[in-house]
């Protein structure tokens, strides 16, 4: 709620969650939440889409994916159908984190600066696991 109260037109005059650039998904399988955010837009679709079923309820694997593309509106304004990607609350005003982690109550959400071997080591787990 306070993504989109922050980039409301002037900031903080609305509050409407379908314009987070976040979206916090649960995974009961391995009892995690998933921070999602929205990356760069792309008007690439992806060709696989590998489906999973999470509580008898069905995921297509882009679900989990930051991109914002035609084939989803998860991260699409709902007004203007236009991208919505996560800026890390880069604005006027100078702010140390992302307004999702100063506003989140239970702490889940950190902010941290990470180097690119990092970065791409991790990729690298998750591929393999979608390959399990």
């Amino acid at each position: 709620m306070i993504c989109s109260a922050f980039h409301a037109s002037p900031p903080f005059s609305s509050i409407n969650p379908a314009k987070s650039r976040i979206r916090v998904l649960y995974r009961p399988f391995d009892d995690t939440y998933l921070p999602v955010l929205g990356g760069q837009y792309t008007a690439i679709e992806c060709v696989g889409k590998p489906k999973y079923v999470i509580n008898e309820k069905e995921y297509e694997e882009c679900a989990f994916c930051p991109v914002s593309c035609p084939f989803r509106n998860i991260f699409k304004d709902p007004d203007t159908g236009l991208p919505l990607t996560c800026d890390m609350c880069a604005n006027d005003v100078v702010i140390k984190e992302p307004m999702c982690v100063q506003w989140c109550q239970s702490g889940a959400l950190v902010y941290e600066e990470k180097e690119i071997k990092e970065i791409e080591e991790r990729e690298t787990s998750l591929e393999e696991l979608r390959q399990c």
